[in-house]
């Protein structure tokens, strides 16, 4: 995983957990609870030095499949440029099934992004750097089913 991708998932988990907070209803006996389906659109502002700065927006909703005993699934949409003519693009998803049986993760997205390689060995200085750029696409799929109570095995 990049540096970027990190800042990425990085802020909208920040952002997410923000909103849930804000957002979330609470039960009578003070545990929180969200049944319905929500929808969050966010904007996304971040610096590093590969990228400099980076404008984008990114959407995130919440459900369930079915009834209050379902964990909540997750799908996270974003689009962001920086201003050294990267491009990055995603979607992810995390989706439970009734009753939490099956788990399903997955990302699909597309980049346009440029490296920089300094060397091997502690001894490397600035003047060093190499860039490179790619262009790639990004596909990731998990699937697990429950074996026991939280726990589940899996393939990726």
């Amino acid at each position: 995983m990049t540096y970027v991708h990190f800042n990425v998932r990085f802020l909208f988990l920040f952002l997410i957990i923000s909103f849930n907070c804000l957002a979330q209803k609470v039960d009578s006996d003070g545990v929180g609870k969200s049944d319905k389906p929500t929808i969050s659109v966010l904007p996304l502002v971040y610096y590093t030095p590969e990228t400099k700065w980076v404008f984008g927006a990114g959407a995130v909703g919440t459900f369930k499949l079915a009834n209050k005993d379902t964990y909540e699934s997750l799908v996270t949409v974003g689009v962001a440029y920086s201003l050294r003519n990267q491009i990055l693009t995603y979607a992810s998803w995390r989706v439970f099934t009734p009753s939490n049986k099956d788990l399903f993760i997955g990302e699909i997205g597309w980049y346009r992004y440029v490296y920089y390689f300094y060397g091997v060995g502690n001894e490397v200085s600035e003047s060093d750097q190499e860039s490179y750029s790619a262009k790639y696409p990004r596909v990731q799929f998990d699937y697990a089913r429950k074996i026991v109570s939280d726990l589940y095995l899996g393939i990726r």
